[in-house]
């Protein structure tokens, strides 16, 4: 009666080769809407607004990208960023 236990012990060992899988756990933790009010299209001054989402991630293997749309709009001009006195990457 070897086999039983040889098969036993190659389901072990099988089992124990097998990788861990892990997966991301993330959540969206805070939304602060952001609304530019009326906006003229003739103006040439800045409509600025301020919003911010927070985006947590845990167990995370792989790059995570987040995007933002046009919404309904279809297209629009490239956004700028900033924060305090500098300017962060241009939104496309």
């Amino acid at each position: 009666m070897v086999r039983p236990h040889f098969s036993i012990l190659l389901a072990i060992a099988s089992g124990l080769a097998l990788p861990i899988v892990t997966f991301a756990n993330c959540t969206i933790n805070s939304v602060t809407g952001l609304n530019f009010g009326a906006y003229s299209t003739s103006s040439a001054s800045a409509n600025d607004a301020t919003g911010q989402f927070i985006f947590v991630c845990t167990n995370v293997q792989r790059a995570i990208t987040i995007r933002l749309s046009t919404g309904n709009a279809g297209s629009f001009t490239p956004r700028q960023m900033t924060s305090g006195g500098g300017r962060l990457q241009p939104l496309r």
